[in-house]
């Protein structure tokens, strides 16, 4: 447990509580993933004026070439799990499912389960767990 927090802290997180943190590994039951927030990606994320993806307005072949980029540059990971950091409330759109469904039927690798959310009230901001990739 411990090194998977190292992971969540060296990846940016770092107010998330441990206890927190913690419960939602422990109901992954993995060995080994890493955390990305879009901080963490920055730099894939181009031609979007330092934005972060935005799921209205961005296409699904963006969303893809973007996933495909962060699944290259972190092989040596297991597990990956990628965090939006979002203002806005936590309803599903139909516009996130596409995407997501198109990010299943276009990798190899396939999108295990969509995890649902939480608030970082230290960061003031919800943080989504949008995909699960192995």
């Amino acid at each position: 447990m411990a090194d998977l927090y190292s992971i969540f802290v060296s990846m940016k997180i770092k107010e998330l509580e441990k206890e927190k943190l913690d419960s939602y590994i422990d109901l992954l039951s993995l060995e080994s993933f890493i955390a990305i927030t879009i901080e963490d990606i920055q730099p894939v994320l181009d031609n979007n004026n330092g934005s972060v993806l935005d799921y209205s307005s961005d296409s699904p072949q963006r969303m893809k070439d973007v996933c495909e980029q962060i699944l290259i540059n972190i092989k040596p990971f297991n597990y990956i799990c990628i965090f939006l950091l979002s203002n806005r409330e936590f309803q599903p759109k139909v516009e996130e499912m596409d995407v997501l469904s198109n990010l299943i039927n276009t990798f190899d690798s396939s999108i295990e389960l969509i995890l649902g959310f939480f608030i970082d009230e230290t960061l003031g901001k919800k943080i989504r767990i949008v995909a699960f990739f192995y």
